[in-house]
């Protein structure tokens, strides 16, 4: 249970912080402005989106018997 829960959390906040980062008003986001940082932000978001969906999976798809 706690890793269904956790997993949703890791999917929404990794989403949410892709939805803050995004350009508004056709300016881009001051963290992202510079290559090194923004292309390092797109990994750590893939990486962290990724992690939360495979422990949402572990945790809907458990077949443990207790």
């Amino acid at each position: 249970m706690f890793s269904t829960i956790f997993g949703t959390a890791l999917v929404v906040v990794t989403c949410a912080f892709y939805w803050y980062l995004l350009p508004r008003n056709g300016r881009v986001h001051p963290l992202v402005r510079n290559s090194n940082v923004g292309s390092w932000v797109t990994v750590t978001i893939m990486t962290v989106l990724t992690f939360g969906v495979v422990i949402l999976f572990q945790g809907l798809f458990d077949e443990r018997v207790v």
